[in-house]
C-alpha cells in the first residue's frame, strides 16, 4: 500500500531546564508565615457541592517545621453516599455526633490565613475547602497555592506505582499513611512531602505542570490497549488537519487515517489494536504544532527511562532533582 499523504511536519519538543514535563521553582522568597498543608475526606467529588466529613491541617513554618496541627470529623448535614463511604470509610453514625463545619470555619480560616496553602490534589482539596468556608460566611482566598501531587509528578514522571500519595511516600523516602483516604494521615505524608521540598530548596507553589508532557512520557512505556476516550481523541485531532478529511471536508476519511496509523504500526488493522505508546504517536504525526516529539524529546525521554523508579533515599532524606543554576 502507498502512503500518498506527506507527513505532518513535527513540532520541535518541549524543553525546558531540568527536561521534565514542568519545572520545579527555586525557593527565593520563602514564605513569610509558612504554609497551610491540608487534606480533605468528603461525600462526592465535586468541589462545587459535595461537603467536608473529615479536614487535617498541619502548619509548617518557613523553614518547613510543622508547628500547628488541626483536624477531626465533621458533620456534612447531609447523608454520606455509600460510594464515599467506600473510600474513606467514613460513615453517617461516625459523624452522627460531630459538629458541623460551620463551627471549625473561624478557627480554619484563622490558621491559614496568609500562609501559602498546599494540598497533595489542589485542585479538589483548596476549592472544595475555599467553598464550604464561603457557604460558611468566612469568605477566604488563599495568598499562593500548591500542588504537591504536581511536584512528585514533574520530579518522577515514570515512577513504576504511579503518584498516589501512598506510592509517592517510599518513592521519596518517606513512611507513606498509616492508611489511605484518612485526612490526618494523608495531611502528614503531604506536608513530609512539602518540608522535604523546602529543605531542597524548592518553592512548594512555584510547580508549572506541564500535563500534555507528562501524560506523552507516561504513554512511551505503556503497552496497555488504547482506551475508547483516546480512540476518540485521535479522531478529534485529525478532524484539525484537513489532509484528513473525506472530500466534502466534513468528516474523518477513516482509512487516511489508518494510513497515518500504519506508520506507526504497519500490521494494524483496526483503531481498537493500537497500544498507549502507539497512538500517543499517531496523536504527535497528525498534530501539527501540537505537543510533538522531536530528536530532543527523545533525548528527554532516554534521560527519564534512566530515572525510572528513581527515588531511593540519600541516607533517609528525600531525593529531588537539583535545580538548575
Amino acid at each position: 500500500m502507498t502512503n500518498a499523504l506527506p507527513l505532518p511536519t513535527l513540532a520541535d519538543a518541549k524543553t525546558n531546564p531540568l527536561g521534565l514535563p514542568g519545572s520545579l521553582g527555586p525557593l527565593l522568597h520563602p514564605h513569610p508565615l509558612g504554609y497551610a498543608v491540608i487534606d480533605l475526606e468528603t461525600t462526592g467529588t465535586k468541589p462545587e457541592t459535595d461537603r467536608i466529613v473529615a479536614f487535617a491541617i498541619i502548619l509548617l513554618d518557613p523553614d518547613g517545621a510543622k508547628t500547628e496541627t488541626l483536624h477531626g470529623l465533621v458533620d456534612p448535614e447531609c447523608p454520606i453516599p455509600p460510594g464515599a463511604t467506600a473510600v474513606h470509610g467514613i460513615t453517617d453514625e461516625m459523624v452522627a455526633t460531630a459538629k458541623p463545619f460551620c463551627t471549625h470555619a473561624e478557627t480554619i480560616r484563622r490558621l491559614i490565613d496568609g500562609r501559602a496553602l498546599i494540598a497533595y490534589n489542589a485542585s479538589f482539596d483548596i476549592p472544595l475547602l475555599t467553598n464550604e468556608l464561603a457557604r460558611a460566611n468566612t469568605p477566604h482566598k488563599p495568598v499562593s497555592q500548591g500542588c504537591a501531587l504536581h511536584a512528585v509528578q514533574v520530579a518522577y514522571p515514570l515512577a513504576t506505582n504511579g503518584h498516589k500519595l501512598v506510592d509517592a511516600a517510599p518513592m521519596l523516602g518517606l513512611t507513606g499513611p498509616d492508611e489511605a483516604h484518612d485526612a490526618y494521615s494523608d495531611a502528614t505524608v503531604a506536608a513530609d512531602i512539602t518540608a522535604s521540598m523546602i529543605r531542597e530548596g524548592i518553592d512548594p507553589v512555584a510547580t508549572v505542570f506541564d500535563a500534555a508532557m507528562y501524560f506523552w512520557l507516561r504513554a512511551q512505556l505503556s503497552d496497555l490497549p488504547a482506551t475508547n476516550p483516546q480512540i476518540k481523541r485521535l479522531f478529534a485531532i485529525a478532524r484539525h488537519n484537513y489532509k484528513l478529511l473525506d472530500e466534502a471536508g466534513e468528516k474523518v476519511d477513516r482509512n487516511k487515517l489508518l494510513m497515518i496509523v500504519r506508520q506507526v504500526n504497519p500490521t494494524v488493522e483496526r483503531f481498537e489494536d493500537l497500544n498507549r505508546h502507539e497512538i500517543q504517536a499517531a496523536y504527535d504525526l497528525i498534530e501539527v504544532g501540537g505537543p510533538a516529539r522531536s530528536e530532543c524529546g527523545t533525548t528527554m525521554l532516554k534521560r527519564l527511562r534512566e530515572r525510572k523508579g528513581a527515588g531511593a533515599a540519600r541516607d533517609g532524606e528525600p531525593v529531588w532533582p537539583e535545580l538548575p543554576a
